[in-house]
């Protein structure tokens, strides 16, 4: 492998139809034109990029992670729409595919360094070792409130702050003006003193062919004009009409269908299955009995669900079958209790001797129930084999893995 350096970890490409595509943590001269047709129309010259500016000025945000109803996208593209002084009008968010040039190597560098400062001799190794940790890890993924705090600020304001420079930097040169009496608001770029402005677009191509800054300059919280700001939710529209597309409306051609009953309690095993009635059944294909579950396939999804309630199960016992929430509860509060699993974090101060000698002490207990950490939709997936390969559509956080 050859030296990792800066300009290979934050780069750009020229694309066709004056598009800017611009990239950060990349590989030199990764110009991959399947990966372009990925993010890209037809023609888009990419270097595993993460912002593109289009010939209408639009600006679209590539963002590594799943929306899940946190907002996350939305906050990733005011992020990087900020530092690149974007018109939020004109603001798209795309999620990145789930294909290894896209391993989010600015999740695994801001989990791992916080706010380290790294010296500016070494940013291209530590960003190169990052890379190459999130590409073996395959790890494009959403969780532990980690999107904004990491991906946000060590990639997102980073790309929206080096397309930024490098579309003043053509700007510059087209006007033959210093870069520096140059400004930008809302997807704009103005030469006041020359009363020149234009929009991004104009010099999206000429601004993709440079070799973007080391370390781009970040705005200061009181130069935020998206970052902070409540804004409509860019995920909410399609979901309200109908348009948003979920793993469990993916359908391929030839596509059978299949519903599970799983085992009542953790545990328990199929004993045995009368599928007797349901093989009668029109539209069913099969009954498949699994470890811990039974599916019945059929040509549609109604089909597999009448057959479902069609079968009868038994299952073995597992010794949990009359555990409730009651017995739960009182198993947590016997484990806050012992002696065995109690232990510290922290220990400051006295506070025994604190509560020993206060005039008044307040005791409160609070609960909540048991609940599941469950998923956004119905559990589901689709998976096409054919011609040596096995294809999976599927609601996921982490969809590289």
């Amino acid at each position: 492998m050859g030296k990792w350096t800066r300009r290979g970890f934050i780069s750009a490409g020229l694309v066709g139809g004056s598009a800017l595509l611009v990239g950060v943590a990349l590989r030199p001269g990764n110009r991959n034109s399947e990966l372009a047709k990925l993010v890209g129309a037809d023609g888009d010259n990419l270097i595993n990029t993460w912002v593109k500016i289009d010939a209408d000025n639009h600006v679209t945000a590539i963002v590594p992670h799943s929306e899940m109803g946190q907002g996350a996208q939305t906050a990733l593209g005011q992020m990087l729409a900020d530092e690149l002084d974007a018109n939020w009008d004109d603001v798209s968010v795309q999620e990145a595919p789930a294909a290894d040039e896209y391993a989010n190597w600015a999740l695994a560098k801001g989990y791992t360094m916080g706010d380290v400062k790294i010296p500016r001799v070494l940013v291209g190794t530590v960003d190169g070792l990052f890379m190459q940790v999130a590409d073996a890890m395959h790890m494009q993924v959403t969780g532990g409130s980690l999107s904004i705090r990491t991906t946000g600020v060590t990639g997102m304001r980073v790309a929206g702050a080096a397309a930024k420079e490098m579309l003043v930097a053509s700007a510059a040169e087209g006007w033959n003006v210093d870069p520096a009496t140059i400004t930008t608001e809302r997807g704009t770029l103005y030469h006041r003193a020359s009363d020149r402005q234009a929009p991004y677009a104009e010099f999206a191509a000429s601004a993709g062919a440079k070799t973007p800054p080391r370390q781009p300059v970040l705005k200061s919280a009181d130069q935020f004009t998206l970052m902070g700001k409540s804004k409509p939710r860019l995920d909410i529209p399609s979901k309200v009409d109908g348009s948003a597309q979920f793993g469990i409306d993916v359908v391929v051609e030839g596509m059978k269908y299949a519903t599970l009953v799983a085992a009542p309690v953790f545990g328990a095993k199929v004993a045995s299955v009368d599928d007797r009635a349901a093989l009668t059944m029109p539209g069913v294909v099969s009954v498949v009995s699994l470890e811990d579950a039974v599916a019945v396939v059929a040509d549609g999804y109604w089909q597999a669900k009448k057959g479902l309630d069609a079968i009868t199960v038994e299952w073995t016992d597992s010794g949990n079958e009359k555990i409730d929430s009651e017995a739960i509860s009182a198993q947590f509060q016997r484990d806050i209790e012992s002696k065995e699993s109690a232990g510290s974090d922290v220990d400051v101060g006295d506070t025994k001797a604190t509560l020993d000698d206060a005039d008044l002490v307040i005791q409160r207990q609070y609960r909540v129930p048991y609940l599941a950490h469950a998923c956004m939709e119905p559990m589901n997936a689709v998976a096409r084999v054919a011609n040596g390969r096995c294809e999976l559509w599927t609601g996921t956080q982490d969809p590289l893995r």
